[in-house]
């Protein structure tokens, strides 16, 4: 049996508005990336990135698309799901649509429509009967607030980084350029570190820091590890 001790970084993100206390646990393995677990209200959510080049993982993790990163942390998750209370109206909309191109006779039109009235997604023959074959194809969607939820969870993250950098001293952007950068306490949006890489857009009010997304309540909100 082989045992390695592995430095992990660990964020803690408190006062978030809307949101309970975030931990966050940053696994780095020299020049290949590393893991990015995150744990929020007994939810976790864990990726692996190997391969990431020459960038850190906070610099990866900051510079990467909220919706990439929630198809790496919960790939099963939609960003959209069905809208049970639109069902009717968009089979009635649907049944319309079809008769004013003549897909449907008066009569038909009339067959369909009247299957309408109570029509739920698990009717599988009456969503059938009025869609056609592919008929899960043809169902309103609504947002996933579970999606959603993890946005602004990814969101209060990338934010917490850029905050914990700019106090502790850190360029975000790897050890390679933090000798020459000189991170200043609040990152204001589209500044640029020393380095000559673009900072994340932070904005700071008498309140500390916050986003325009999920504003952090006090500056003291975030702690490193």
């Amino acid at each position: 049996m082989k045992v390695k001790e592995i430095p992990v970084k660990k964020l803690y993100i408190s006062d978030i508005t809307n949101l309970d206390p975030i931990n966050v646990f940053i696994e780095e393995v020299d020049g290949s990336g590393g893991k990015f677990t995150i744990e929020c209200y007994g939810k976790a959510w864990s990726y692996y990135w190997g391969g990431i080049g020459k960038s850190t993982l906070m610099e990866f993790f900051c510079n990467c698309d909220n919706h990439y990163l929630a198809g790496k942390f919960a790939p099963m998750l939609e960003s959209q799901i069905d809208d049970p209370d639109g069902t009717v109206t968009a089979a009635r909309e649907h049944i319309l649509e079809h008769r004013r191109n003549r897909n449907f006779t008066r009569e038909e039109a009339r067959d369909k429509y009247n299957l309408t009235e109570y029509l739920t997604p698990d009717q599988h023959d009456n969503m059938f009967e009025v869609f056609g074959d592919e008929w899960w194809h043809d169902m309103p969607k609504q947002p996933n607030h579970e999606y959603e939820y993890l946005l602004r969870i990814l969101d209060a993250v990338k934010e917490a980084i850029a905050y914990v950098v700019s106090q502790v001293g850190m360029c975000p952007f790897g050890p390679e350029t933090s000798k020459q950068c000189t991170p200043t306490r609040a990152m204001d949006c589209g500044s640029r570190h020393k380095c000559g890489k673009t900072v994340r857009k932070v904005v700071r009010d008498e309140h500390g820091i916050k986003s325009t997304s999920v504003p952090m309540k006090q500056t003291d909100g975030a702690s490193y590890g």
